[in-house]
C-alpha cells in the first residue's frame, strides 16, 4: 500500500501490528489493502458472471471511498457568476465558530462526511460516545425537501434525551421537531430559520438557543 494514497490514522498501529503477526504465524499470508484498492478490482457496471452484490458493494464504498465526480450540469452551475461560493465558505465559518463556541465546555467533535459537514455534542465522560445532538450541514436531509442550510436533531437515543429535545425546540422555536429516517436510523430535527442569518450577531445568536436546547437534553436520563 502507498502510503502518499491512504494515510490513516492508526496506519503506522496496524502496519506494526501485522509484522508482529507474520512473525508469529510464518505461513499465513497478510496484506494490508485499502478501500480506494477494493473499489478498483470491483466491476464497474452489472455484469451476468459477477456475483449479483459486488457492483452494488462497489457503489457503495465508491460513495465513503471512490474519486470525486460532478454532474455535467454541476459543473456548469460553479462556473458561473451566480454560483454561491462566497455564500458556502460564510456558512462553514459559521459551523466552524459554532463548534468553537461550544469548545471545552461540552465535548464535541468536528466531523466532515460526503454528505454533511458538522459537529456532535456529546455528554461528558460518557464512554459509549453516543450522538447526542448533531449541528451542520445536512445534504440527506436537504434532498428530503427539508431546505434548511443549517440544521441539528438528535438521533435515536433514550427516550428521555428525545422528549427532552422535542420540549426545547418548540420552547425556543415555538415549533415541533421533525421525525427523519436516514439509513435505517430515526432522528428528531430542527433547523436555523431564515430570518435568524439576518441577525446582527448571528453565531452568538444562533449558539445561544442550540445552548438552550442541549442543556435540558444533557440533564435528561439516558436509561
Amino acid at each position: 500500500m502507498r502510503r502518499d494514497i491512504c494515510n490513516w490514522k492508526y496506519q503506522d498501529r496496524i502496519v506494526t501490528e501485522i509484522q508482529a503477526y507474520k512473525s508469529l504465524a510464518k505461513n499465513v499470508k497478510v496484506e494490508l489493502v485499502s478501500w480506494e484498492s477494493i473499489v478498483l478490482i470491483l466491476p464497474a457496471t452489472p455484469g451476468q458472471n459477477d456475483n449479483p452484490f459486488a457492483y452494488e458493494f462497489r457503489t457503495l464504498l465508491e460513495e465513503h471511498f471512490g474519486p470525486i465526480r460532478f454532474e455535467e450540469e454541476e459543473i456548469s452551475v460553479m462556473f458561473s457568476e451566480t454560483f454561491p461560493l462566497p455564500v458556502l465558505l460564510r456558512l462553514n465559518k459559521l459551523v466552524f465558530e459554532l463548534n468553537k463556541k461550544a469548545g471545552k465546555k461540552y465535548e464535541n467533535e468536528l466531523e466532515i462526511y460526503e454528505k454533511g459537514f458538522g459537529f456532535y455534542l456529546r455528554k461528558k465522560n460518557d464512554k459509549r460516545k453516543k450522538c447526542w445532538l448533531y449541528c451542520g450541514i445536512w445534504l440527506d436531509f436537504w434532498d428530503a425537501g427539508n431546505h434548511y442550510p443549517l440544521c441539528f436533531g438528535v438521533e435515536n437515543v433514550s427516550d428521555a434525551v428525545k422528549e427532552a429535545f422535542k420540549e426545547a425546540v418548540k420552547a425556543v422555536y415555538k415549533r415541533e421537531a421533525l421525525p427523519f429516517e436516514c439509513d435505517g436510523e430515526n432522528w428528531l430535527m430542527s433547523w436555523i430559520s431564515q430570518a435568524e442569518f439576518d441577525a446582527p450577531d448571528m453565531t452568538n445568536h444562533v449558539w445561544e438557543k442550540i445552548e438552550r436546547i442541549w442543556r435540558p437534553m444533557l440533564e435528561a436520563r439516558t436509561d
